[in-house]
């Protein structure tokens, strides 16, 4: 941040020429934004204060993430609350420095942070990754937190969207994450190796893109991931074929080999196509969360489009119409409500790859067809199970939605 801060100061403000010519270094940069934070932290601590001296029984929802960094590690803490003009706004409240990060360490920085403001664990919305050590059922922060409120509640909120899409892919013999993280670092270190890919992918007459690096903690990230290396395909493909011998002791990643020069190289493929292709349901939904303004009012509308997508991937459609009214009464894992291999949804682009190429009678692909049924079936019961479909306040707010 401070070696990049004149970048960002032109960025913040791109009609100022002022802007543009700013320059400052590391230690100016570093000062600048200890000083202008602390002032921000303090600034925000004074209004939250006020608030809940105001009211006695206040409801905010409480963020929390903790840092990758080599050195130490941050806890940035944000409180998203009503401020005193009625409006819902997200305040950064502090970002302490928790090295040793395990649960109970955690618990307590947050809460003595709150406390430093006035503000109480009761009636709030907890929010966090899927990390144990943030919502374990046992000693997790969020059952600390529970443990320690003194009256009011908490209500826990973790990544369900992304549990659900996660929990589809377990029941895939295609592992797409191992498949991205070893495409990646085979080629992160290596130039020799790049410059031999830039060749095959030119060979190809495909265009040179770089390979991004996929974060497992970010299962719904992949998407884009997926999109990129399917670009250089064949490329990545003739690279394996040309380049990686078994034979030598040079390194290599063997799912790579598997993926794209061994001889289930075309089933593999079908895989990262369907998931690109289901994958941005899942974005589509999980994007409308991350809007800066409240969504609440458009929530459950969300959640039943999500659930009824991927219902309409799996189950016929006159059994969809037939309950209309109660989707969720329908049983997913019935066979018999199921479409047909020929009419179950994998994506247009695996569809047009399994008739040009007439596996349609393979093996491969019956036992692909079979695994994204599972999919389906995964994905939706955890969705069912996990998701608030039936809950009657969000029912209830739709009515406030101006569309």
């Amino acid at each position: 941040m401070n070696d990049s801060f004149k970048k960002l100061v032109a960025r913040m403000f791109p009609d100022s020429d002022i802007a543009k010519r700013y320059a400052c270094g590391h230690t100016k940069a570093s000062h600048l934004i200890h000083c202008i934070g602390k002032e921000s932290i303090d600034k925000v601590r004074k209004e939250l204060t006020r608030l809940w001296r105001r009211e006695e029984k206040k409801w905010y929802s409480l963020s929390i993430d903790g840092s990758s960094d080599n050195d130490d590690k941050y806890l940035p803490i944000l409180v998203t609350c009503e401020d005193s003009e009625g409006l819902i706004g997200t305040q950064f409240l502090n970002v302490p420095t928790v090295n040793y990060a395990n649960a109970k360490n955690i618990a307590e920085t947050v809460e003595k942070c709150l406390s430093t403001s006035g503000i109480s664990l009761s009636n709030c919305a907890f929010v966090s990754d899927n990390a144990s050590v943030m919502i374990g059922k046992h000693r997790g922060v969020f059952k600390l937190f529970q443990e320690k409120q003194s009256g009011g509640e908490i209500y826990g909120a973790g990544c369900a969207c992304h549990l659900a899409a996660k929990q589809g892919a377990n029941a895939l013999s295609f592992d797409p994450q191992d498949f991205l993280v070893d495409v990646f670092y085979h080629f992160d270190k290596s130039a020799k190796w790049k410059e031999m890919l830039r060749e095959d992918i030119s060979f190809h007459n495909e265009t040179i893109r770089k390979v991004p690096k996929h974060v497992s903690t970010r299962w719904l990230s992949m998407s884009h991931t997926l999109e990129r290396v399917l670009e250089i395909w064949d490329g990545l493909r003739c690279y394996f074929l040309t380049h990686y011998d078994d034979d030598t002791d040079e390194p290599g990643p063997s799912k790579c080999q598997k993926t794209n020069g061994g001889g289930d190289e075309s089933i593999n493929k079908l895989y990262v196509l369907f998931l690109h292709a289901i994958i941005s349901r899942f974005d589509t939904f999980n994007m409308l969360l991350q809007h800066e303004d409240p969504m609440i009012h458009r929530l459950q509308p969300a959640m039943m489009k999500l659930y009824q997508e991927l219902l309409g991937c799996l189950i016929k459609p006159s059994v969809i119409i037939k309950n209309k009214d109660d989707l969720l009464a329908i049983d997913v894992t019935a066979e018999d409500l199921q479409k047909s291999n020929t009419d179950l949804f994998i994506g247009f682009s695996a569809s047009q790859m399994i008739r040009k190429q007439d596996l349609e009678e393979s093996c491969e692909v019956d036992r692909f067809l079979a695994e994204v049924r599972g999919f389906y079936q995964k994905a939706l019961v955890y969705t069912k199970q996990k998701f608030p479909l039936k809950d009657s306040i969000l029912k209830a707010v739709v009515v406030f939605d101006p569309e």
